[in-house]
């Protein structure tokens, strides 16, 4: 069995089970071929329709690439990853493919890109895999091809500047910066905080060699920026990355707005820099007020960022209450060792915030007790007789003999029931695993 088989084995997408009585592909207009190829949908087609096989969307996909790739001229060759969606979107519907369909387009770009002799179908077949892998979780081989990729976008820059084209240089670059963000990225979830610091300057070099207009103080640098600061925030270093998501919520905002959903998700992160620092607590609420009633107006009160918003705000104002607050979040303990309440011991209960200056969280019953009268009764916990979920991000505090432990980012692992402490690793340094009090970590909200 090939990579591509094993890989696609991996996979329990089962979305296209399902197919109806008489669907035939879109492009050939049979059913099930001689092969036992089966219909695949993948897209936003509804019905019979967006049905196909997958060799005849490769088929098609790949003779529209070389068709236009074959009408470039030496002095306009565009190099661009996105020049052509047909491998990855539907020609009917045009929305992206997804689940199976979308790897297993993915992996046959990529394998019948290394025949292409043209650098850029084997450019954008790299960049489609890379994405398939990174949605998928596997970092490690997303990681391998964007650094492959960075090498042939490097090289290609080059080449451009030599030839004097100025246009296509300036492309690459961009190209070459979001690639580096990419392996950042990747990096960071592989927990490797200072290879990500590496491939984010890399990135923002390789965008100040461009125009002024794209530099690293440029809208186009912001997410690079963005994304080193929250590196900074794992590492405890909330000073610089205040400064830096201050730099963000700037350049955003003079040259798109402050009414848009990127400038609304730019203060949430500012804020997140913010409500560690209790000096900032004050003006940690106030932008998050304004970010309520600025969603709320843009994109209505029921959206998912305008109730992230709301759930953000809830956290650190105590007036602040929503009955969407514990639906929405996504931090998970069970309770134990309750003397005063011994019928919430083995219970599951959301995380709303925290209280009396960090002591205690208040939580609120999950839906999926059974026999609970009163599901949105919210009560008060000390944070010793929480086991936190496995995976959840916490940050440390208040450690005396690993005082320089204090507010880096963790992820938990697991509990000790023997020793009553969580297992834990520090989020962006992952040979650094340690156990740890329950009231020396603080659940991260999310």
């Amino acid at each position: 069995m090939g990579k591509l088989e094993e890989y696609l084995a991996s996979q329990s997408d089962k979305a296209n089970a399902d197919v109806p009585e008489g669907a035939t592909c879109w492009i050939c207009l049979c059913g099930s071929n001689d092969d036992d190829e089966p219909l695949l949908r993948g897209c936003a087609c509804r019905g019979d329709a967006g049905y196909a096989h997958v060799s005849c969307l490769a088929d098609s996909a790949e003779k529209k690439s070389k068709t236009l790739y074959a009408s470039r001229t030496p002095s306009s060759p565009k190099p661009v990853v996105d020049e052509t969606n047909s491998w990855s979107e539907c020609g009917l519907c045009l929305q992206s493919f997804t689940g199976t369909l979308g790897r297993r387009m993915a992996f046959l770009h990529y394998e019948r890109s290394k025949k292409s002799s043209d650098i850029d179908d084997k450019r954008l077949a790299m960049q489609q895999l890379s994405t398939i892998y990174m949605q998928d979780s596997e970092s490690e081989k997303a990681l391998s091809l964007l650094r492959r990729l960075r090498q042939m976008d490097e090289k290609l820059a080059k080449v451009a500047e030599e030839r004097g084209f100025t246009s296509v240089y300036q492309g690459l670059l961009e190209c070459c910066a979001d690639v580096s963000n990419q392996i950042g990225v990747c990096l960071m979830k592989l927990g490797k905080g200072a290879e990500a610091l590496e491939a984010y300057e890399e990135g923002l070099a390789a965008l100040d060699k461009g125009k002024p207009e794209l530099s690293r103080d440029s809208v186009e640098g912001t997410a690079i920026v963005n994304n080193i600061a929250q590196i900074h925030i794992g590492l405890g270093e909330y000073g610089e990355a205040r400064a830096l998501l201050r730099k963000v919520v700037d350049i955003r905002g003079r040259a798109r707005g402050k009414n848009t959903a990127e400038y609304i998700t730019s203060i949430n992160s500012l804020v997140c820099a913010l409500v560690p620092l209790s000096q900032f607590e004050d003006e940690a609420i106030s932008l998050l007020r304004e970010n309520v009633q600025r969603s709320k107006r843009l994109l209505g009160p029921e959206h998912p960022l305008t109730m992230k918003c709301v759930f953000f705000l809830a956290r650190i104002d105590s007036s602040v209450t929503d009955e969407h607050a514990a639906d929405f979040s996504r931090t998970f303990a069970t309770v134990a060792g309750v003397k005063g309440r011994p019928d919430l011991n083995g219970k599951r209960v959301a995380i709303m915030r925290l209280l009396d200056c960090g002591t205690r969280y208040e939580c609120r019953l999950c839906k999926s007790n059974e026999g609970e009268n009163d599901p949105k009764a919210t009560f008060g916990l000390r944070l010793s007789n929480l086991i936190i979920e496995n995976g959840t991000e916490g940050l440390i505090h208040d450690l005396v003999s690993a005082s320089h432990l204090n507010g880096k980012k963790c992820k938990i692992l697991s509990y000790d029931r023997e020793r009553k402490r969580h297992v834990v690793e520090l989020l962006y340094d992952k040979e650094t695993k340690f156990r740890v009090r329950p009231e020396n970590v603080y659940a991260l909200l999310s």
